[in-house]
């Protein structure tokens, strides 16, 4: 926000594991001076590959008053060697100003429980050429049954889940009732099912049967075809993750978004 100054002073850096460790902590709010802020560092010890779930937490005024970031531009997950995790800390606190703000980083291994979310911003409407993407810790704001919440009608919510094997049950003749399903890498999958409204925010008309615009924007699509959805009338995995067509929901949602394997189950 344009209102927002401060200063980010290098500060002090936490492992939750005592077998790696993190140094060259550095915080700096982006020019021109707006809500983001870079913090970088580096992991040392970790395994090739291994990953850990990062906590960014301030403090100012001497160390007296606390802050703990909720919200990221790009993903809170990183690993061995240099990282960079961009803090939205304007979205988190609102016209904030500090001169004294010191930055700390905890790394804990991340796992299949650590929530973090990603969420597309819907509510620039069918006429928006990009849709903002950004990373949470914090749970959607959700009321079971309530009309109108930001997270089920201008915002889409995926949660991360981590790579793993599970048992898919069958309905054909396999031997055990299910197969087992091997999942390669981390994926995000929609927290609720894609409402009414964030259809219409996305492809601008209403489609589904169920019509009543007092219940209908929060309620989930129902009766769409493979055309709107992928743009194609025989729909198969390939087209669906591969090729749908720009004016497809699929395909717009890709463009807008930047997210290039967007689809369905």
């Amino acid at each position: 926000m344009k209102k927002l100054t401060m200063i980010a002073a290098a500060c002090s850096a936490m492992a939750a594991s005592a077998a790696i460790t993190i140094t060259d902590v550095s915080a700096r709010q982006r020019w021109p001076w707006n809500s983001l802020v870079d913090v970088d560092f580096t992991i040392s010890g970790a395994a090739v590959g291994e990953a850990f779930a990062i906590d960014v937490n301030a403090e100012y005024a001497g160390g007296d008053k606390k802050l703990a970031a909720y919200t990221f531009v790009n993903e809170p997950i990183a690993g061995a060697g240099a990282n960079r995790i961009t803090w939205n800390m304007g979205r988190d606190y609102p016209e904030f100003r500090a001169e004294d703000l010191r930055v700390s980083v905890t790394a804990t291994p991340f796992s299949g429980t650590t929530p973090v979310y990603m969420v597309i911003d819907l509510s620039g409407g069918k006429d928006a050429t990009t849709y903002p993407v950004r990373y949470t810790t914090t749970p959607p704001a959700h009321v079971q049954g309530a009309a109108n919440e930001p997270c089920q009608t201008t915002e889409m919510w995926f949660r991360r889940i981590k790579a793993g094997s599970f048992n898919f049950n069958s309905t054909d003749s396999s031997p055990d009732g299910y197969f087992r399903v091997n999942l390669t890498k981390d994926f995000y999958l929609g927290v609720f099912e894609c409402t009414q409204q964030q259809w219409a925010q996305v492809a601008g008309d209403w489609p589904s049967s169920f019509s009543n615009e007092a219940y209908r924007a929060s309620r989930p699509v129902d009766d769409i075809s493979s055309k709107p959805l992928c743009g194609n009338t025989t729909p198969s995995y390939e087209k669906f993750t591969t090729s749908p067509s720009g004016s497809s929901f699929i395909g717009k949602m890709r463009a807008r978004t930047n997210l290039s394997t967007f689809s369905v189950p």
